[in-house]
């Protein structure tokens, strides 16, 4: 049964067993501008209550446009390195022939089936809080995030570096 349902699209959700943080979310009809709204959503409904991991069946999805790459893009950006991941599974011919003319497959963790990629998704390692030492402290300080070249603001996100990619800029 339809978890949400709008305009010809719908999204089905299962808990993955022995894996806290994470979902299969089964995927009804084009990921266009009218089947991203109820997609992010549930996504967003989603990450609220702590899911970081999202195994998604494109088995059903036969058409997406540039707004559903980007808000595909924008989720699996969205988790820091080694955080959250978003796998898709049983991709058609047609989508993965899209995702790979952007030159966008790169983002996603690509699987023939929901086995595999839950199989992966078990053996990620959890990832370890980064920590630091004040200077002439042996005790640590805690968590923190690692320092950047640029503030986050003046650094291009996903599509802004894909579009520089695509158009030269």
């Amino acid at each position: 049964m339809p978890f949400m349902e709008s305009a010809g699209f719908s999204v089905d959700v299962r808990d993955i067993a022995g894996v806290q943080d994470a979902v299969e979310l089964t995927l009804h009809g084009p990921l266009d501008a009218k089947g991203v709204l109820p997609f992010k959503s549930q996504v967003e409904s989603l990450t609220g209550r702590g899911v970081r991991h999202f195994v998604l069946h494109m088995e059903e999805v036969k058409y997406i446009n540039s707004t559903g790459i980007a808000y595909l893009i924008n989720l699996s950006e969205s988790f820091e390195e080694g955080r959250g991941s978003v796998a898709l599974v049983g991709v058609q011919a047609k989508v993965k022939i899209i995702l790979d003319t952007m030159s966008v497959a790169q983002f996603f963790k690509l699987h023939a089936n929901a086995d595999a990629a839950i199989r992966d998704l078990k053996t990620l390692a959890p990832a370890r809080p980064i920590t630091r030492r004040r200077e002439g402290s042996p005790a640590k300080t805690g968590r923190m995030s690692p320092p950047t070249d640029a503030p986050r603001a003046n650094r291009p996100n996903a599509i802004g570096r894909f579009f520089r990619r695509l158009f030269g800029r």
